[in-house]
């Protein structure tokens, strides 16, 4: 697991829509590089490598196939083998919040706990704050749309949103970035949480987003849970403590985000500069999780080349398995499978005695 700070700024932050609008034309390609080029090249060449394979399956015959091998070093299949709760959002959101000791505990009053979700994923944000706060919440689960922007309400306690349903909507980054900076301003209180589940730091958009949180929240993180497998590039930052008068839109009548999309290179302007430490510790940070991320992959090519590891995943299985009974005993989370309990051949006698003490 990987629980990383990243640095604070303490600058106010002011978005120029004019400004935007008037470079938007130089830059063609918003999705190029910024740093950490050699890293993505590798990735590239073992996504490829990887997407190859795949297609060969298709006139293989095996009975080992890469979603076989992938499921197999995923620590979560063990756990949905063990737990009613399966939603793999529950679990990464368990590890952060007990990681980062986050407390809910205060929250529990009259008034409900308010979570805005800009998500697909709902079953598990409901898990989730259930489990932590109980049945006195409201959640608002929402799409994109200009309407939703243009509503009054209730500021939320807390926000989930995850990036990658966000790309999927085709929408240029930039847009999307400044949605979620509208979103932020409008629907988090003051003092609130922000989760974004996204998958990497590619180009200079996704510094600048995250240059911003950092000048709006006291304090943030770059996660990556023991439950979230190293072989998928996704990963979580978690906000703490809003301060929504650090940020400023200027020119802001003039923006129609959907029907009128901003695609731009930068949200500052062509001669911003982003500063130094910042950068290179979100550098650092990136390349840290991506290495992890390059060796979970070639271990995937690895098993599935040489064809006969049924062994070594047999040991990965139980080391697992041990894992899995650590995280629920550690959350006090029952185990209600007894038929694996009682069948499965890969526990020793010390998992057995854990199963049956939990």
């Amino acid at each position: 697991m990987s629980f990383n700070i990243i640095p604070k700024n303490c600058n106010n932050i002011l978005i120029d829509f004019n400004k935007i609008s008037n470079i938007k034309s130089i830059y063609d390609n918003e999705n190029e590089i910024y740093k950490c080029k050699s890293y993505y090249n590798i990735l590239k060449q073992k996504e490829d490598e990887l997407f190859y394979l795949s297609n060969l399956e298709k006139d293989k015959e095996s009975s080992l196939n890469l979603s076989f091998l992938k499921e197999k070093i995923d620590l979560l299949c063990e756990i949905k083998n063990l737990n009613d709760y399966e939603n793999p959002i529950f679990f990464d959101m368990l590890e952060i919040f007990s990681n980062l000791s986050i407390d809910f505990s205060s929250e529990k009053g009259e008034s409900p706990y308010r979570i805005l979700s800009l998500s697909n994923e709902i079953i598990g944000i409901e898990q989730i704050f259930k489990y932590k706060i109980g049945n006195n919440i409201s959640i608002t689960h929402k799409k994109i749309d200009n309407d939703f922007l243009n509503n009054d309400s209730i500021p939320n306690h807390f926000v989930f949103i995850n990036l990658i349903d966000f790309l999927n909507e085709k929408l240029p980054l930039s847009t999307i970035i400044i949605y979620i900076l509208f979103i932020l301003q409008l629907k988090l209180k003051n003092n609130g949480m922000l989760i974004m589940k996204l998958e990497n730091f590619k180009n200079k958009l996704h510094y600048e987003f995250t240059y911003i949180l950092t000048n709006v929240f006291e304090k943030i993180w770059l996660c990556k849970p023991i439950t979230n497998a190293f072989h998928k590039k996704e990963k979580y930052l978690f906000c703490r403590s809003f301060n929504n008068k650090k940020i400023m839109f200027k020119h802001i009548e003039k923006i129609n985000l959907l029907e009128n999309p901003i695609s731009s290179k930068s949200i500052f302007g062509e001669t911003e500069f982003l500063p130094y430490y910042f950068v290179n510790k979100l550098n650092e940070l990136e390349v840290i999780l991506g290495q992890s991320n390059l060796e979970a992959i070639q271990e995937i090519i690895n098993f599935y080349i040489n064809n006969n590891v049924f062994e070594k995943l047999e040991t990965i299985k139980r080391n697992n398995l041990q894992k899995c009974l650590q995280i629920l005993s550690k959350h006090n989370l029952p185990i209600t499978n007894n038929l694996y309990k009682k069948n499965n051949i890969f526990l020793g006698a010390e998992a057995s005695t854990q199963l049956s003490t939990v």
